[in-house]
């Protein structure tokens, strides 16, 4: 579960990115107005990557809902601390920061696109793939590996 500020552009694209890759995915914001559809420019930068934002709708953690075995992703440090705050006691969840898993160094932050150019969302959403190329291997390589006792 992706997880940024608005659900508008960040996790929007993250989330529509990943299931692009036939791969579970949901995401939500933190301070989201649920059912508002994605950043224009968001949508515009991701329609020229070949992901189509126009069926995505913000939601909050509250309307998605946070199951046992979640990942949730967040873009800043501040994202991953709220979430930690929100579901205190919750140990069947688990958090990264997707900058975290950049293939050319680490990125705490990613940063917020909203209402900058679309060169900046491009930037921003090299970031993104970079960093879901990496982890998502991660995570398809956990699965193959077989359990231990």
């Amino acid at each position: 579960m992706f997880i940024c500020k608005g659900n508008i552009c960040r996790s929007a694209y993250a989330d529509m990115r990943t299931r692009s890759l036939n791969l579970p995915s949901a995401s939500a914001g933190l301070a989201a107005d649920p059912g508002t559809p994605a950043d224009p420019r968001a949508s515009s930068t991701a329609r020229k990557r070949g992901i189509d934002l126009s069926p995505h709708r913000s939601n909050t953690l509250t309307t998605l809902g946070v199951q046992a075995g979640d990942l949730l992703i967040a873009f800043e440090p501040g994202h991953a601390k709220e979430l930690e705050r929100r579901l205190d006691g919750r140990n069947d969840v688990q958090f990264t920061l997707l900058g975290l898993w950049h293939t050319s160094g680490t990125w705490a932050y990613i940063q917020d696109p909203y209402g900058l150019s679309e060169d900046y969302f491009a930037h921003c959403f090299n970031r993104i793939d970079n960093g879901l190329e990496r982890l998502l291997a991660a995570w398809q390589d956990a699965r193959k590996a077989p359990l231990k006792p």
